[in-house]
Parts: structure tokens; C-alpha cells; sequence
């Protein structure tokens, strides 16, 4: 039977943190996550997560880490992960490509929740002036490991520019600006579960982060929740092992 780490290198990520006890790279760049330093390092569990095979916990007080220097140099780009939850309050921030991309000069993105929605932003930072992308989307629920793919376009036109999948699912979209800015997503840190240096923390289990220099189709993005590898046989979500709660400081 094909695994969940089977199926995402069959799609050649650039980035894929297994987070299976380390935070060792798995994708075509080989550059390691980063974590925040002493206790602001996420706690690495040897099992559980979404597959039991290990997970990373955030605190949610000032846990953070980083991918170093993701050279995205592409005009779309896909970020996906296995998040776990117990709750959501204010601002936290799941993914911001910079340290705080309203800061950035060129391309950039950022993916935050809230106590009710979950928000996805691009950025345009032009040196004269800013545009920016923003949708809304429903929040993964509590209490579960929900697959999580999200999808930045400058290329395409309107609702097409940012999409989020849950568990292989399109998520409707709300509240939505769009933009018309195009060009390639700069070079940058992507900072994981808070913004910059531990700022706007989100407490979260999370397992399996990848990131594409492109954009994912539906059919990769199912045969991801799926495990399936084409040609291959699949790991139905339904077998994977039991889900373990958070593991905070």
C-alpha cells in the first residue's frame, strides 16, 4: 500500500517536512525547517500525528519555526499540511512567506485564523505602492487532523488566485478582494505556526508540511488526501492510525 510520504514525492515538492521526530527535508531543495530557539521550539514528538509517525506541537505562546530561504522564483506556488487543533482565538498565523509580509518587497503570502475564519492573503509589494489579495474561508474543525492545501496564483484571474482544499475538498470563499498584480513570489523565510520570531502564535499539532513551486491540481490534491500514487495502490485516510491531542509545554 502506498503512504502519505509516497504520495507527496511522486508530486517533487521542493519542501516536505515529514516532522517525524526531526526537522530534516525530504523535498528537491534539502534545506532543514528551523525551529525558535530554547522554548520557543516546537515539541517534536517520535508518534502520533496524523499518520503516527511523529507530529510537531506548537504552544501557542511563542513556538515558531522556519524554512530557510525558500527560492519560490514561480508566479504560483502550493503550501499543504496535517493540522490538529483544540481551539481558535484571535489572530494567529498558520504561514507568512517573510517574516511579515506587509513589509515585503515583491510576491509574498500569508495564511492566518481568527476565532471564526480562517484568511489568506498575497502581497504585491512594488516599492511605490501595494496590492493585495484577501478571501475568507470556514475553519478546519477542533479536535481533528484536517488536510489542509492552499493555492496562491498571480497568474489566474479572480477566485482562481487563492483556494483552499480541506481534507481534498474546494472551501467556499467569502469576503473576497481581488487583484489583478502579477509576477513570481520573491525569495524569503516561510515562517510556520506565528509570524516573524514567535509574534501572533498559533497552538496547533501539525505533520507532513510540503511546498511546491507550482500549482497543484485537484487531482494531485486528492490523490494526496488519498495517498494514492498513480499506477500504485492507495492508504485510504480511514486506516491511517489513531489521532493523538496536542502536546503542549
Amino acid at each position: 500500500m502506498a503512504t502519505y510520504a509516497a504520495a507527496v514525492a511522486y508530486t517533487s515538492p521542493a519542501r516536505y517536512y515529514k516532522l517525524d521526530s526531526n526537522g530534516n527535508d525530504s523535498g528537491s531543495d534539502g534545506t532543514a525547517l528551523t525551529f525558535g530557539a530554547s522554548t520557543a521550539a516546537p515539541t517534536l514528538n517520535a508518534s502520533g500525528g496524523s499518520d503516527g509517525s511523529g507530529s510537531a506541537s506548537f504552544d501557542g505562546i511563542n513556538d515558531y519555526a522556519y524554512a530557510p530561504s525558500v527560492a519560490w522564483g514561480t508566479n504560483a506556488i502550493t503550501v499543504s499540511v496535517w493540522f490538529f487543533s483544540s481551539a481558535f482565538s484571535s489572530t494567529q498565523v498558520w504561514f507568512e512567506s517573510s517574516a511579515n509580509y506587509n513589509s515585503t518587497t515583491g510576491r509574498s503570502f500569508l495564511i492566518y485564523s481568527d476565532a471564526t475564519n480562517l484568511q489568506a492573503g498575497m502581497f504585491s509589494g512594488t516599492g511605490s505602492g501595494s496590492v493585495y489579495d484577501s478571501v475568507t474561508f470556514p475553519l478546519p474543525a477542533t479536535g481533528a487532523f484536517a488536510h489542509c492545501v492552499f493555492i496562491f496564483d498571480a497568474s489566474a484571474s479572480t477566485t482562481n488566485r487563492i483556494l483552499f482544499y480541506k481534507n481534498a475538498a474546494a472551501q467556499t470563499q467569502s469576503g473576497a478582494s481581488w487583484q489583478s498584480g502579477t509576477g513570481s513570489f520573491q525569495t524569503n523565510d516561510m515562517y510556520v505556526m506565528a509570524r516573524g520570531a514567535g509574534t501572533l502564535p498559533q497552538a496547533a499539532q501539525i505533520d507532513d508540511v510540503a511546498v511546491w513551486k507550482r500549482r497543484l491540481s485537484t487531482t494531485e490534491i486528492s490523490n494526496l488526501y488519498n495517498s494514492v500514487v498513480p499506477g500504485g495502490a492507495s492508504y485510504p485516510p480511514a486506516s491511517r492510525k489513531a489521532i493523538c491531542g496536542l502536546s503542549f509545554r
